[in-house]
């Protein structure tokens, strides 16, 4: 294009479609092209911060910023001589940052059994973890029967252990049974409590599952 058509018609400016940002970020805004020197911009849109060219050493660019999500327009203009271009809208799309995830709730228990059993190298570990599945989905069972007594409820609960494979798992079998000390005591003529029949259902219940998702 000649300078006398240039003149005519004025300066062409290109941009993307859209900047995008997150919040507090600066957003580089720059032609992917254009037929003058330098180029202005004007933000319509307030709660959108324009640098002062006086700041930036490419006169073409600027650099945008805003503290809120949402969609922002700028207008920007260039020109050869005094004939303007026609101004070319411009969006930036500020984008709300993502919510972390969640921290995972605190499961001493879960942590406990599965360090537990990737340690254990017993070579039928996986015959005696189905079998405490069972036990243990029976033991909530049984705790959840209206006994007078802790001792009652120990007899109960040692007749449903017993069926398990003698001295396998161990590590894990005493770290259930230390939950179900914690919640039960070891006073064989205290009253089994409601609140501890609820408890140990819930224990019971939960030591099942963590068993049965172990890999």
């Amino acid at each position: 294009m000649n300078m006398i058509l240039m003149l005519i018609l004025g300066q062409s400016l290109e941009f993307p479609p859209e900047f995008k940002g997150e919040p507090g970020q600066f957003v580089a805004v720059k032609p992917t092209k254009m037929e003058g020197k330098t180029v202005q911009y004007y933000a319509i849109d307030p709660g959108l911060n324009v640098f002062p060219a006086s700041l930036l050493s490419d006169p073409t660019a600027t650099v945008v910023t805003s503290v809120t999500p949402g969609t922002y327009r700028l207008l920007a203009w260039t020109a050869l001589g005094d004939k303007p271009s026609p101004a070319s809208l411009i969006r930036v799309n500020i984008q709300a940052l993502p919510l972390p995830n969640p921290p995972k709730p605190a499961d001493p228990l879960r942590d406990d059994i599965e360090s537990i059993w990737g340690s254990l190298l017993e070579s039928d570990k996986e015959a005696t973890r189905s079998a405490m599945v069972s036990v243990y989905k029976q033991c909530a069972a049984t705790a959840n029967r209206q006994l007078k007594t802790i001792g009652d409820l120990f007899e109960v609960l040692a007749g449903e252990t017993s069926r398990l494979p003698k001295d396998r798992l161990m590590p894990i079998r005493r770290r259930i049974a230390s939950e179900v000390e914690k919640i039960a005591g070891n006073d064989e003529n205290a009253v089994y409590s409601e609140g501890q029949r609820l408890a140990l259902v819930s224990m019971f219940t939960r030591a099942a599952s963590i068993l049965e998702t172990l890999k």
